[in-house]
């Protein structure tokens, strides 16, 4: 059972997958998968530090690092207890703490774009939930979309591509 205590705070953080026999827990995903940093790279919630990669949102936190299958227990915990959402959020992260996630997935959208796509990625993580395979095609295919699109008018053009299949 999940309680809210000193030890669990929800706040922006980074997550360094911990890795075990070359498979790291997902969160976009959420999912147990194999390391790929070509995916990661595609993943809204990527973030550059320095020559690790880290995921960067906001979610219930904690101190320690679980090895992947504890930290897929633990979010299923939280997702299922409504603590936070499926797919976790990171459009706040922009307006709270500047440019900090700058991966190519985000590069054109401003905070009330990233908003939108946070809301698709979560009805496809939804629909997803139990095919994490359909999820990563999802992410994929709306990294596509979006690193061809210059103007933030195309938005519609990104969200339908997230939401392909899902309605």
């Amino acid at each position: 059972m999940i309680f809210r205590s000193e030890d669990m705070i929800y706040t922006a953080y980074y997550h360094r997958p911990a890795e075990e026999n070359g498979m790291v827990y997902c969160r976009a995903l959420n999912a147990v998968a194999e390391k790929d940093e070509d995916f990661c790279r595609k993943c809204p919630l990527s973030c550059k530090s320095g020559r690790k990669h880290v995921c960067f949102y906001f979610d219930l936190s904690h101190k320690e690092d679980f090895p992947p299958e504890k930290e897929k227990i633990f979010h299923d915990g939280i997702i299922y207890a409504q603590i936070t959402p499926r797919f976790p959020l990171f459009s706040a992260l922009s307006e709270r703490w500047g440019e900090m996630n700058n991966n190519e997935f985000l590069n054109n959208w401003e905070h009330s774009e990233r908003c939108k796509i946070e809301k698709a990625l979560n009805q496809a993580a939804e629909k997803y939930k139990d095919d994490p395979a359909a999820m990563r095609d999802c992410i994929e295919r709306a990294y596509e979309v979006s690193v061809k699109i210059t103007r933030t008018d195309e938005i519609c053009n990104l969200i339908d591509e997230i939401l392909k299949g899902v309605e």
